[in-house]
This record gives structure tokens, C-alpha cells and sequence, in this order.
């Protein structure tokens, strides 16, 4: 009996979030394309439903758990194998829910076809195969039965999140490298502005040594994306790339560190501007809500 219920109690945990499900949408990977981040807004939305959802299944399942012992009544009792078939039911639906957000982050941030179609075709592999489980529930009509289905989606799901750290890695490097892109430019435009300006004004001056110090930043930003790309392009396969995810988190977490310096830059160059001239600088406001 323990067996039965910790096999279930796991698939339960199998569902627990990703650090990209909560991820708040930006606006620097929109390319211009602000029906990418609506369309993930409705995931993120879709996803938390199904939590819901699962919560209230779980709370069901946990209600009679003490009831479910080795005699026969209780394993084929329709009320409880109904009882554990919404559970499991609404955990694979979670399980999916996972898919569809990692796929819509891939639409926002994955501009290589071939690599958008292999990455999605994967998901979508993934997804029938949860479906294929969703129909062996249904059809399910003992506890025992339940137990072997759930043991099987243990599996499968234990694999499927081991593959989708591929996923989480290639995102945050796609997401970084894109900031990268828009700060640069930002810092393309500055140069021409502040260029622009009588460069014997102390403010003026003052102004170039910040913008000096912000295209340090990025490069230092760069560096160390350079380094987390170069380290993801060395073991691109999901069992081998498992034992330097954390060095490739961590170079991607120290340039964003390097770019929020590099934008800490720009509020005290835009601060400067307005001073000296008395107004904002054109482009600069809408450049900076997109990089941060």
C-alpha cells in the first residue's frame, strides 16, 4: 500500500514549477512583436488554471488516502479510482501546461528555423505521449491499475525534465544575448547624441566618461555570455550538458549582472541630458523599457 501512494505522492512533485513558468514577459524580446508576449500571457494564464485545478484534485485524492488499503473494495471502489483518476489526470494536464510555456518562450526568443523546428517537434512528441497516459487513465478501473500507469509516467516525466534543461539553458542564453543586442544599440544611439554636443561642457564630458563606463559593462556583459555560449556549444547534448549548468547559469546571472550596471549607466546619462539641455533624449525612454 505505501508503494501505491508514494508512487502517486511523486507524480504529484513531478509537476512542480520551472524557473521559466513564473518568468515575467519583457519587452526587449519582443522584436517588435507584442503578440508573442500576449500569446504567452495566455499560456502563463492557462497554466495557472490548471494549478488550480490540480490543487482542488489533489486535495480530493488527499482526502480519502487513508481509506485506501489492501482489500479489494478499496482498490476498485469507483468513487476513489474516480478520485485518483482526476488527479492524474489533472497532473499530466500540468505536465502539459509545462510544455506549452517552454514553446512559448521558444517563439519569443528562437530565431534559427531548424533549431525551432527540431526544439518544438521534440515538445510535441513529448505532449502525445501525455496524452497517450491521459487515455490509459480514463480507461483505467482499479487502484492497481492507476499504480502501474502512474509508475510509467514517473518515468517518463523524470526523463522529459532531464531533457528540458536543454531548454531552460538555450532560452536564458537567447534571452541574455538579445539584451546584449538592444544595449548595444542603445549605446550606438547615446554616442551620437552626446557626440553631438560641445564636447569643452564639463557636463558634456562627464557624460562621455558614463558612457565609457556603460560600454565597459557591455563588454564585460558579452564576455561572459561569450563564455556560457562557447561552454553550451561544447556539450549541446541534454546528458552531458547536465554537469555544466550550473557554470553556464551562472556566467549568464554575472553579464545580466554586468547589463543592469550598463542601464544603471543610462539613468544617470539621461539625468545629465536634462540637465544640460533641458529634456530627455529622444529614443531614450522607450530604449531603456526595453532593455531592462
Amino acid at each position: 500500500m505505501k508503494k501505491i501512494l508514494a508512487i502517486m505522492v511523486l507524480v504529484l512533485f513531478l509537476g512542480s514549477s520551472l524557473p521559466l513558468i513564473e518568468a515575467r514577459p519583457t519587452q526587449s524580446l519582443t522584436r517588435t512583436m507584442p503578440e508573442l508576449v500576449q500569446e504567452h500571457n495566455i499560456v502563463k494564464e492557462k497554466y495557472q488554471e490548471t494549478k488550480t485545478e490540480w490543487e482542488t484534485a489533489r486535495n480530493s485524492y488527499m482526502a480519502i488516502k487513508p481509506t485506501l488499503t489492501n482489500n479489494q473494495n478499496s482498490l476498485t471502489s469507483s468513487s476513489n479510482v474516480n478520485i485518483v483518476k482526476n488527479f492524474l489526470t489533472r497532473t499530466l494536464e500540468r505536465m502539459e501546461r509545462h510544455l506549452e510555456i517552454i514553446e512559448s518562450w521558444l517563439n519569443r526568443v528562437i530565431t534559427d528555423k531548424e533549431q525551432y523546428k527540431e526544439l518544438t517537434e521534440e515538445l510535441d512528441s513529448y505532449k502525445e505521449q501525455i496524452n497517450k497516459y491521459k487515455e490509459d487513465v480514463a480507461n483505467a478501473n482499479t487502484i492497481q491499475e492507476l499504480r502501474e500507469i502512474s509508475s510509467e509516467i514517473k518515468e517518463f516525466w523524470k526523463d522529459v525534465r532531464e531533457k528540458l534543461k536543454k531548454y531552460t539553458e538555450i532560452i536564458l542564453i537567447e534571452k541574455v544575448g538579445d539584451a546584449i543586442e538592444r544595449t548595444e544599440a542603445l549605446s550606438e544611439k547615446l554616442h551620437k547624441k552626446i557626440d553631438s554636443l560641445d564636447q569643452n561642457n564639463k557636463q558634456v564630458s562627464e557624460m562621455q566618461d558614463i558612457l565609457s563606463e556603460m560600454d565597459e559593462n557591455i563588454g564585460f556583459a558579452k564576455e561572459k555570455y561569450n563564455d556560457a555560449l562557447d561552454l553550451y556549444n561544447q556539450e549541446q547534448n541534454a546528458i552531458s550538458l547536465v554537469g555544466n549548468l550550473d557554470n553556464i547559469r551562472n556566467l549568464l546571472k554575472e553579464a545580466r549582472e554586468y547589463l543592469g550596471e550598463a542601464h544603471r549607466n543610462v539613468s544617470v546619462l539621461v539625468k545629465l541630458y536634462r540637465e544640460y539641455l533641458g529634456e530627455f533624449p529622444t529614443l531614450t525612454a522607450t530604449q531603456i523599457t526595453q532593455t531592462n
